[in-house]
């Protein structure tokens, strides 16, 4: 078993393996003064990464579930690795600071990604773990 999980990285993950599955853990505001985690969060939130470079975005907010659906690819800038998302149209559950239906997150690592383009115009900084697909 521990061979097994070496092979796949440090965190037990293929990186290439489908459907993938990110769940939203921590937001913060400003400089991380105020962090919320868990039932705290100020609203539950997913993205399952499909084989096909497909993705859909799920969010849970005030009882309501929102979903959108788009394509994925990864893209390289400064030496840094992000995640680019493509939606059909402008969303309110996109987390940008522009009409453009597109997102970008950081990934540093095979388990982990942040999102902090909102920064830029007073919204969250977004992390999010790499769980189980169900």
């Amino acid at each position: 078993m521990a061979s097994l999980i070496s092979c796949n990285g440090e965190d037990g993950f293929d990186p290439d393996s489908y459907p993938q599955k990110w769940q939203l853990v921590k937001m913060y505001y400003g400089m991380g003064s105020s962090e919320l985690t868990g039932d705290e969060l100020d609203w539950q939130e997913n993205y399952i990464l499909y084989e096909n470079q497909s993705f859909t975005k799920s969010r849970l907010q005030e009882g309501i579930l929102y979903e959108v659906t788009g394509t994925f690819k990864y893209v390289n800038s400064d030496g840094d690795e992000y995640l680019e998302l493509t939606y059909p149209a402008d969303s309110g559950i996109i987390s940008n600071c522009t009409e453009e239906p597109v997102e970008m997150l950081l990934v540093k690592s095979d388990d982990y990604m942040i999102g902090n383009s909102w920064l830029a115009c007073d919204g969250p900084g977004l992390e999010y773990k790499r769980v189980v697909a169900e």
